[in-house]
């Protein structure tokens, strides 16, 4: 095996914190964390350095961190013969800040804090999906709208911390989002300023005046770690390390630059800034993200676990082409996409990596409105049939009934779990489909009088729940 080490060597006292971050799972700390070590490594420390903080759950992962003075190492798979294994110490402090923000917030409102970056998710944000404006049925939402005191959600956190910066006469910040939304910058933003107008009009005008919410778009495969795979690593590599993560060799991050109070160069280590990153979102939320959703349900429609198993499956690996095919003329980056889309295949053949569909699956009436839902809403308009997106979406209908049509148990964990559960009837296809396509918080609303379109999914949706082994549902892919 081929591995290449980098060793993190940079001095510590050299290191000031510039950066808050919201989310400290996996994916930031193989992937923005990794970008602000190569750049502190370069410039021996910095003012760059990152406090990382967990609101929701895993304080474990906290303790471990802190106890390990923020060190931990991240392995880069390229594949079984090529591995780079890199320490990472550019997370100088990890909070947990469940139901008591104090600490966050006081990190929040310090003069040094220039930058503030996010990952929580699609749902983590309190935005509707569909529409992309302020979920106010959110419970969190509904309750900093009412008083933000002891701030709940996303939004009244970063409201809270403007608000007490502007009374202390500090300046604002930088809100970037590095999460898989489209427009995810102006969403936030909008979100943002729809609570701030609800609670304080003053405050938004300084806000609009102060803040800046640009948008990225970020590209790693950080499957979710497991005992079984940590216990790997360790031995493998000799470690001794609690906070190890694998990931593929493979990284991208793009950035609107639009920063109220300065950045980092990141462009020193690889980082693309650039003035519109739309078409670069539009590229992976349909390609890749796209892609990945229709093997998470798809293949485990079919009795598969991982996108490895996915991919190598003929049905499946014909469907992905297909899709892309259908999908690529909506990319408008200036690159090779038919190479862009042959890479995206090879990366989901990585078998070093283990990436479960069922961590895909998750959340999905939060992601397919942008990965599929509005590629089929353009071309109604243009009268053109998606075939192979729309059977994915009845794959997705299918599973959202929480069992494959050989009768086991598939995992379901989704915010509206509750909403759709009911909305699959095994006696009509059609109505099936009309009472998913009712929930308008994820469908487009014109979708329920698309008679044409409603007949399509339903005879997808039809011929799934007529299969009733796993051959069967092979059949109905092909």
């Amino acid at each position: 095996m081929n591995i290449v080490s980098f060793q993190s060597s940079y001095d510590l006292a050299a290191v000031s914190s510039g950066i808050v971050h919201i989310g400290l799972g996996a994916f930031h700390r193989a992937h923005q964390a990794v970008y602000i070590e190569r750049y502190l490594q370069a410039h021996n420390g910095g003012e760059w350095g990152i406090v990382s903080a967990n609101i929701r759950s895993n304080v474990a992962l906290v303790e471990q961190l802190n106890a390990a003075h923020n060190f931990y190492h991240v392995v880069e798979n390229t594949d079984r013969d090529n591995v780079a294994v890199r320490e990472v110490r550019a997370i100088t402090k990890a909070i947990f800040a469940g139901q008591d923000k104090t600490e966050l917030l006081a990190q929040l409102c310090q003069t040094d804090t220039k930058i503030v970056t996010l990952t929580v998710t699609e749902k983590g944000y309190g935005i509707e999906p569909a529409s992309g404006q302020l979920n106010q049925q959110d419970k969190a939402v509904a309750a900093d709208l009412k008083d933000l005191q002891g701030a709940q959600s996303v939004p009244g956190l970063l409201l809270t911390a403007l608000q007490s910066r502007r009374a202390k006469g500090v300046s604002g910040f930088t809100i970037l989002s590095c999460d898989n939304m489209p427009h995810n910058g102006k969403r936030v933003k909008g979100a943002v300023m729809q609570m701030a107008t609800a609670r304080d009009p003053e405050l938004a005008n300084w806000i609009e005046q102060n803040v800046s919410f640009p948008s990225s778009m970020v590209d790693r495969i950080v499957p979710a770690m497991t005992d079984e795979t940590l216990a790997k690593l360790n031995a493998k590599f000799g470690f001794n390390d609690p906070n190890v993560i694998e990931t593929e060799q493979f990284s991208q991050w793009v950035v609107e630059d639009k920063f109220c109070q300065g950045r980092p160069a990141l462009e020193e280590v690889g980082v693309e800034f650039v003035d519109d990153v739309q078409a670069y979102e539009t590229m992976k939320l349909r390609l890749l993200n796209g892609s990945h959703s229709l093997l998470a349900y798809c293949g485990q429609l079919l009795g598969l676990n991982t996108v490895d198993q996915a991919i190598a499956h003929p049905t499946l690996r014909a469907m992905v082409e297909a899709f892309m095919i259908e999908t690529k003329n909506s990319v408008a980056v200036k690159i090779d996409i038919d190479a862009y889309c042959q890479s995206l295949i090879a990366r989901f053949s990585n078998e070093t990596l283990n990436h479960r569909l069922a961590q895909i699956a998750t959340d999905g009436s939060q992601k397919i409105p942008q990965r599929w839902l509005a590629h089929i809403e353009e071309n109604r308009a243009a009268s053109n049939v998606l075939s192979t997106t729309e059977m994915a979406l009845a794959a997705w209908m299918i599973y959202m009934g929480g069992k494959r049509r050989d009768g086991m148990d598939l995992p379901i964990n989704d915010p509206l779990q509750q909403t759709f559960a009911h909305c699959l009837k095994v006696e009509s296809a059609e109505q099936s489909v009309r009472n998913y396509l009712s929930v308008e918080s994820v469908f487009p609303s014109s979708w329920q009088q698309d008679d044409a379109l409603i007949a399509r999914l339903a005879s997808n949706v039809d011929r799934l729940l007529n299969a009733r082994s796993l051959a069967a549902v092979d059949a109905v892919f092909t």
